[in-house]
């Protein structure tokens, strides 16, 4: 299978925002990058996807290089709910339609908008009316 991770610039130019909300909108995009790369990664090497928030991540920080901010910030959202990932997803076997299908997102996305990720590693920003219309990778709620 083959993949496509875009690639997220650490710096964000977006007008109006000062270097401190800069870097804050860096970091959200680089965990949800660092995200997609994961569960990629963990699908390829484990032959199934993560079944929940502990065991991914455990299989993060094991993967994380020696002071890796991301991957801590990455473990730290998703455990205060920031972040909300589709787990026991099921993909495709080719990756063809992954792209189109959102695979974790920021907690505000449904009722303000916010960054998502696809299952092909597509980060983008997304209001909330276009995130209502996105369709989730099919998954299987944890038990």
């Amino acid at each position: 299978m083959t993949f496509l991770f875009v690639a997220v610039a650490l710096s964000v130019f977006v007008t109006g925002c000062n270097d401190e909300q800069q870097a804050e909108v860096a970091m959200r995009r680089s965990c949800l990058s660092r995200l997609g790369e994961n569960y990629q990664q963990f699908y390829t090497e484990k032959k199934q996807t993560p079944s929940n928030i502990e065991e991914f991540s455990r299989f993060v920080e094991a993967n994380a290089k020696t002071d890796d901010k991301i991957a801590s910030e990455l473990t730290k959202r998703m455990a205060e709910g920031d972040l909300i990932v589709f787990w026991n997803a099921t993909l495709s076997a080719d990756g063809s339609s992954d792209r189109n299908h959102v695979l974790a997102f920021e907690a505000t996305c449904p009722g303000n908008g916010g960054y998502m990720v696809t299952v092909g590693g597509l980060v983008d920003h997304v209001t909330a009316k276009e995130f209502g219309t996105m369709t989730e990778v099919e998954h299987q709620d944890p038990s």
